[in-house]
């Protein structure tokens, strides 16, 4: 199985992104509204982000947080405006849905989250370097700052 995560965000969006202020926000804006980009999530050739801009932080560490959840939970979800992903676990596979696309996929658990873990990551070196504000978001900075988890995720 193969799983592909991926995120393109060019200067031109980064601009754009620091013209709003984002991290001047609190609570569901920053996160489902802030942010956006394209992202590529393929599994085993399945595309289940479609043609839209996803907003990162719900698509890093908020799915992150979903997989997570899957070692105690059966299901658990990112909720996105537009459709949300779902993951069921299913033993050591979880079968991923998405509400955007209709597609349905399947992977290995450890494959999952570790290919999400690196996704996250790379979310969470753009915003520290491209905001330096953001560390000190009462919300969102101990992730930005140290890869913690917001409690919520």
């Amino acid at each position: 199985m193969t799983v592909a995560l991926d995120f393109k965000v060019d200067d031109q969006a980064l601009e754009a992104w620091k013209r709003k202020r984002p991290f001047a926000e609190r609570g569901v804006y920053l996160y489902l509204y802030s942010f956006e980009a394209p992202v590529k999530l393929l599994v085993d050739g399945v595309d289940l982000a479609g043609q839209w801009d996803l907003p990162l932080l719900s698509m890093g560490p908020l799915g992150l947080g979903a997989l997570l959840r899957l070692r105690e939970a059966e299901s658990s979800a990112i909720l996105l405006s537009g459709g949300d992903i779902r993951f069921e676990r299913k033993g050591r596979y979880v079968e991923i849905s998405s509400g955007r696309t209709d597609a349905v996929a399947r992977a290995e658990y450890d494959e999952l989250l570790s290919a999400w873990r690196e996704f996250a990551e790379r979310i969470r070196l753009l915003l520290r370097e491209a905001f330096p504000e953001s560390q000190e978001h009462p919300d969102w900075g101990p992730w930005v700052r140290d890869g913690q988890l917001p409690s919520y995720a």
